[in-house]
């Protein structure tokens, strides 16, 4: 708003690093996700606690990820008094991107954990989120990766009960701002390649 990259470019400068960080979530891009009330971004989930807004998402809460903003999600959801909290990810406890030490934590303090699960739905009632339809997954090789890949298995439907939903699946920049900035180049997971 107060100066753009043509003008600091004017004045000189000729290095710039933005430190804007990625406060956009990632969606699911599952169906029911946008319509049901009771689904949750985790970064704005967790920012609303952090500004005092100290209100349990739910009764029995879901959070689908498997990195800190996952484990942190979770862990919050119990320390605002939610009864159940379950962690759901589409690869196993050994994948997870969360640190080892968080995800020891968040066992003992009480969170549950659904490995190889991939959600395919969010299952509601009117506005109010009833659960999430899930597919069991087995982990597969991938050629050109070392990365074992989630393959869904077929006729594996499973219904995970829930009244909160809090997607963690992942963080990326807010674009539009640094449009006018052309060239900058952008990974397949819409933050800036460095």
């Amino acid at each position: 708003k107060d100066v753009t990259f043509e003008q600091l470019q004017q004045e000189g400068f000729e290095a710039f690093f933005l430190s804007i960080g990625a406060h956009a979530a990632h969606s699911l891009g599952i169906p029911g996700e946008k319509e049901c009330a009771g689904v949750h971004e985790a970064i704005h989930f967790l920012q609303r606690v952090a500004l005092g807004e100290r209100h349990a998402p739910g009764r029995r809460v879901l959070v689908i990820g498997g990195g800190n903003v996952a484990i942190d999600a979770a862990r919050t959801c119990l320390r605002l008094g939610c009864e159940e909290v379950t962690l759901a990810y589409r690869r196993t406890r050994h994948e997870m991107p969360a640190d080892e030490e968080e995800v020891e934590q968040a066992e003992e303090e009480g969170v549950r954990f659904a490995m190889l699960t991939i959600p395919i739905a969010v299952q509601s009632s009117g506005e109010s989120l009833t659960g999430l339809q899930c597919l069991q997954a087995k982990l597969v090789s991938m050629p050109g990766s070392d990365r074992k890949s989630p393959k869904p298995v077929e006729g594996s439907d499973f219904v995970m009960p829930a009244d909160a939903l809090i997607c963690a699946i992942g963080q990326r920049v807010e674009s539009k701002d640094l449009a006018q900035i052309r060239d900058l180049e952008w990974t397949r997971r819409d933050t800036i390649r460095v």
